[in-house]
């Protein structure tokens, strides 16, 4: 009784006919090139403000497209960056985001 024990669980585990089929795991990703409107106020005794419109880079990756849910990635970067109107400096922003994505793409 248990060889038949033992070879049952063995024929199941080696078996691909009992695994469901699963379609191979795809990634979505791009780049993009936009403009962005970028501003702040800088000081703290004298305030100042400081805003332009600057170009962006951003990249979005999506991963396992042909299920409920997928990992998602998204990046931005303002390359130029915005005057600091006090000092002789620059601020440039990078914007990670990753997180689960729920829903399906509708056609």
């Amino acid at each position: 009784m248990r060889m038949f024990i033992a070879a049952a669980i063995a024929a199941v585990v080696a078996t691909p006919a009992f695994a469901q089929p699963r379609p191979p795991a795809s990634i979505d990703a791009s780049v993009a090139l936009g403009l962005v409107w970028h501003g702040a106020i800088v000081g703290d005794d004298d305030p100042k403000e400081a805003g332009a419109v600057r170009p962006i880079v951003s990249f979005i990756a999506r991963g396992q497209l042909h299920r409920l849910a997928g990992f998602t990635f998204e990046s931005t970067l303002e390359p130029m960056g915005l005057d600091n109107p006090h000092f002789d400096e620059r601020l440039h922003s990078l914007h990670l985001l990753a997180g689960i994505e729920i829903g399906r793409a509708i056609p």
